[in-house]
């Protein structure tokens, strides 16, 4: 069942052709093609009601963490207003550009895109910064921990050139 529809119409009487009595369904509709029957308003809101917040939570804790700003869930709003007006922002801008006309699903493909090529090289980055003593001190990582983090390093960067490859195959 595809994650977006073009039309969706709720609770209409169904009539399959069986010769089985009409029946109230929902009907998705994607790219002219009937894709799904049954209760399916109730699942893409509900995806919507799950993602929207961690989405836009997230972005609110990258803000404050890069800004210095108190941040927690379990702090009082009044305790760590900056960051609960962040989350109220982002999601005000979600909300917006869903009624400008972007599509959300595409929205989050790239922006899937964009953090999958931008972990290798923080990874990059992260492992030589924990491996240096001049940084770190006495707590650079165990050679255990290096040798996992090295080796996760180089399977994500191989992911991504592999993904990168697929795209002229």
């Amino acid at each position: 069942m595809p994650s977006h529809f073009d039309l969706i119409i709720r609770n209409g009487d169904l009539i399959d052709g069986s010769g089985a009595p009409a029946y109230r369904a929902d009907v998705g509709v994607a790219a002219d093609r009937i894709t799904a029957v049954g209760e399916i308003a109730a699942g893409v809101i509900g995806v919507g009601f799950l993602a929207v917040p961690v989405m836009t939570t997230g972005a609110a804790y990258d803000l404050a963490q890069t800004l210095g700003w108190k941040h927690s869930l379990h702090a009082h709003p009044s305790e760590a207003k900056a960051f609960y007006l962040a989350i109220a922002g982002f999601t005000l801008v979600a909300m917006g550009l869903n009624f400008l006309g972007f599509n959300p699903m595409k929205a989050l493909v790239w922006s899937g895109i964009v953090q999958g090529f931008s972990t290798p090289p923080l990874m990059l980055l992260i492992m030589l910064m924990t491996g240096s003593r001049r940084i770190m001190g006495d707590q650079v990582n165990s050679p255990v921990v290096a040798l996992l983090g090295w080796a996760t390093t180089a399977i994500i960067f191989a992911a991504s050139a592999g993904l990168v490859a697929t795209w002229f195959l």
